[in-house]
């Protein structure tokens, strides 16, 4: 079974092979449109409110990759026999640590919807909270040793 690391890792070059293009001005989106190999705007396909775009022949395997994507995150976190208790102890304390946690006074938040999580899913499923507790711990453990705050 792959680490959060590793499936992020994976994920994002996965992400990173996708025919996509980010514009945020109509230079950059000129620039976009010859590296996605379009003439036409009616080509394109708006990717929310992001800066992001693909071919619309592309919008399939794009929607279709960030579904699957969600799914194996949401997979890896509630396992057919379980919480994944490891996996998800350890993608807690990465995202404390991406998300400054101790120094951020909304870090539980950030950290909660990076992982895909609510707290209402994390006060009312004890092994998430269980997850979490220890990953604080083990967050404030290194925080002190390596002087974060």
């Amino acid at each position: 079974m792959e680490t959060y690391q590793e499936l992020k890792a994976r994920h994002e070059k996965e992400m990173n092979a996708l025919p996509l293009g980010f514009a945020f001005s109509g230079e950059q989106f000129e620039e976009m449109k010859l590296k996605l190999g379009v003439k036409e705007n009616c080509e394109l396909y708006r990717l929310g409110n992001t800066g992001g775009f693909c071919r619309r022949a592309d919008s399939e395997l794009i929607h279709g990759t960030f579904k699957r994507h969600a799914e194996e995150r949401r997979n890896a976190i509630f396992a057919k026999t379980g919480i994944n208790a490891d996996y998800v102890q350890d993608m807690f304390y990465f995202e404390m640590c991406n998300h400054e946690f101790g120094i951020n006074w909304d870090g539980k938040a950030e950290v909660l919807s990076a992982c895909d999580l609510t707290e209402k899913q994390l006060d009312s499923i004890p092994e998430l909270k269980q997850a979490w507790k220890a990953a604080k711990k083990k967050y404030y453990v290194a925080a002190e040793k390596n002087g974060w705050f």
